[in-house]
C-alpha cells in the first residue's frame, strides 16, 4: 500500500520550474536583505535621534547635527 502512495506522488520540482524558483528565490532573498538594511537604517536614526547632545559630542557630533551624521555616516 505505501509502495502505491509513493508511485502517486508527481516529482516536486521539473527542471523548467526548478529555474522559475530558483529565480523567484534569489529575488526573495534580494527584496529581503533590502528590508533589513532599511530596518537597519531607521533603527540607527532613531538611536541618534535619542541620543543627548553629550552623548554625540563624544561621538564628535555637534548639537542639532544628528541627521547630518546619519547621512554622512558618522555615529
Amino acid at each position: 500500500m505505501s509502495e502505491a502512495i509513493i508511485r502517486s506522488v508527481p516529482p516536486i520540482a521539473l527542471p523548467a520550474e526548478a529555474g522559475l524558483l530558483g529565480r523567484i528565490n534569489r529575488l526573495a532573498l534580494a527584496w529581503s536583505s533590502r528590508i533589513e538594511r532599511m530596518c537597519e537604517r531607521r533603527r540607527e536614526r532613531l538611536l541618534l535621534g535619542a541620543m543627548s547632545d553629550r552623548e554625540l559630542a563624544d561621538i564628535g557630533v555637534g548639537p542639532g547635527q544628528a541627521d547630518r551624521a546619519f547621512r554622512e555616516g558618522r555615529g
